[in-house]
C-alpha cells in the first residue's frame, strides 16, 4: 500500500488520532485507518455524485455533499439554516 491514500499520509493520520486524544498509535493501526478512511471516502463521493446526477447536473455542490454525510449519519448544523 503506499504512503498516501485519497490524500491521507502516516503523519496527518498521526495528528488526526493525537488530535482525538490517543497518545501513541500501533503500527497496524495505520494501514487499518487508512483503508477505512478511503472506503469511507469513497462514500460519500459515490454518494454526493450520485445526488448530482440525479439533479442532471455536472458539478458536485455543497447541498449534494452534505446530504451524503447526513445519509451516513454525519449531522452538521449551520448557523444559516442552509
Amino acid at each position: 500500500m503506499s504512503e498516501k491514500v485519497c490524500g491521507f499520509t502516516r503523519s496527518g493520520l498521526k495528528r488526526l488520532c493525537h488530535r482525538a486524544g490517543s497518545k501513541r498509535i500501533g503500527g497496524s493501526v495505520y494501514k487499518e485507518a487508512l483503508v477505512l478512511a478511503a472506503k469511507y471516502l469513497e462514500r460519500v463521493v459515490g454518494d454526493s455524485w450520485a445526488l448530482t446526477d440525479l439533479g442532471r447536473r455536472c458539478t458536485i455542490n455543497r447541498r449534494d455533499v452534505i446530504t451524503a454525510l447526513a445519509k451516513s449519519g454525519c449531522v452538521f448544523y449551520s448557523a444559516t439554516g442552509s
